[in-house]
């Protein structure tokens, strides 16, 4: 009897600790399972949310940006001068009417600029002569280049620019220009000036100079462009870059011109290209491919101006 009971004791023990034993092993398991169920739902939607905001970030960076916010668009690709600190969007025309006073600075101003025969003498009536006098030079005495061929005043209209005053003038022109435009601006002695280099359309460089030289380093062109629709050369592939006409107030010789379709630049430009009218007066840089292969193909690494005026700091 004592070993009978004793061994009962013993079989008793042992099956209360396999009972216990067996109930933490589920214990452990069903903790295991759900742990490892919360540790998959929150992985899985953690990726689905990292997935999401990538989306969301490309379909940011592909949007165009807004017309009025542009300070990332020239500032992507390229160095800009002091002129260039923001881009500038296009002139407000305003509804106040020009006073009698405006009105005859303005007119005086372009019939003095356009009566005097050597460029010098024109420095008296633009703004910032000391700043135009060595872009006149290059332009009249190196490149041999003249004024847009013009005639009479067709009309007058204020106009505000990162408040600024200008009074743009309408002025009759060739078929290469016409109208030709000419912004006069109120200089901070309280003048009305003319805004050169919008005038005679100038580039960094010489238009056909920059054809020669394949130049590989972006320059500013003033241009009148419009949607191209060749692709040739290291711009062949018509997915991957957006094409553009553009022409010079220098010269008849027509560009092709590229601009990435997944750059912000592109986005812009073509934004603008679609509005009328179908050809855009803008300022762009440009340069030529590294061994570039053809004279008339170049890329477009930045969008400066809706229009040939730049305020002058």
């Amino acid at each position: 009897m004592p070993d009978g009971s004793t061994k009962r004791y013993h079989t008793s023990t042992e099956a209360h600790r396999s009972l216990m034993i067996a109930m933490w092993a589920l214990l452990l398991l069903a903790v295991a399972g759900l742990a490892g169920g919360w540790w998959t739902y929150f992985h899985v939607s953690t990726q689905a949310d990292t997935t999401e905001q990538d989306a969301k970030g490309t379909a940011l960076a592909a949007k165009p940006t807004s017309m009025a916010n542009h300070e990332s668009i020239s500032l992507t690709d390229l160095v800009k001068t002091d002129a260039e600190k923001l881009f500038q969007p296009q002139s407000v025309k305003t509804d106040d009417p020009l006073s009698e006073a405006d009105t005859k600075a303005a007119t005086e101003v372009i019939a003095q600029f356009k009566s005097a025969k050597a460029w010098r003498d024109k420095l008296a009536w633009v703004i910032n002569p000391a700043q135009a006098e060595p872009l006149m030079r290059d332009f009249y005495d190196e490149r041999k280049l003249a004024d847009p061929v013009t005639g009479g005043l067709l009309s007058l209209s204020p106009h505000k620019l990162l408040g600024r005053e200008i009074i743009v003038a309408s002025i009759e022109g060739n078929a290469m220009r016409n109208p030709v435009e000419a912004a006069v601006l109120r200089s901070k002695s309280g003048e009305w000036k003319l805004d050169w280099e919008s005038y005679v359309g100038f580039g960094e460089m010489g238009w056909e100079k920059f054809i020669q030289e394949r130049t590989t380093t972006p320059k500013l062109f003033r241009v009148q462009a419009q949607r191209g629709d060749y692709w040739n050369f290291e711009f062949s592939d018509e997915k991957k870059w957006y094409a553009v006409k553009l022409r010079s107030p220098e010269s008849e010789r027509a560009l092709h011109a590229y601009c990435r379709r997944d750059s912000g630049v592109g986005a812009e430009l073509m934004a603008l290209l679609q509005l009328p009218p179908k050809i855009q007066a803008l300022t762009l840089r440009l340069v030529f491919p590294e061994k570039s292969q053809s004279d008339h193909c170049v890329e477009i690494t930045g969008l400066v101006a809706e229009r040939w005026l730049i305020l002058p700091p």
